[in-house]
């Protein structure tokens, strides 16, 4: 899911928080199945002052650097929150009026790439 909240002060520019939110696995496979053995959450979020606030401008999200996190299954059945370094995501529409998303970043496991809608 890709989310928006403003949050706005008499005294500053609006800030506008977009969140990416979601499911990941080793396997795609994995995730088709629904098995919560198989799959964790993860969620990315980007902070941006928007001085184009006021005007009529379509929802379109933000690329760039984001932070973030994902959960882990250990051993012993316990989940671990992994944290997410140098993440950069971009979106593209596509043709069934959503969007498409790209990125790289990298934590303890190493460096990863990002592929999505």
């Amino acid at each position: 899911k890709l989310h928006k909240t403003t949050q706005k002060t008499d005294y500053e520019p609006a800030e506008v928080i977009w969140k990416v939110e979601g499911q990941w696995s080793s396997s795609l496979n994995f995730l088709n199945t629904g098995n919560e053995k198989l799959i964790n959450p993860f969620e990315y979020t980007h902070t941006a002052s928007d001085r184009r606030l006021g005007e009529s401008i379509p929802f379109e999200p933000e690329g760039g650097r984001y932070v973030g996190w994902f959960l882990l299954n250990n051993e012993n059945g316990t989940k671990s929150k992994i944290q997410e370094k140098d993440v950069t995501l971009k979106f593209r529409k596509n043709s069934e009026n959503g969007w498409n998303v790209e990125g790289k970043g990298s934590n303890a496991f190493g460096k990863y790439t990002i592929t999505g809608t």
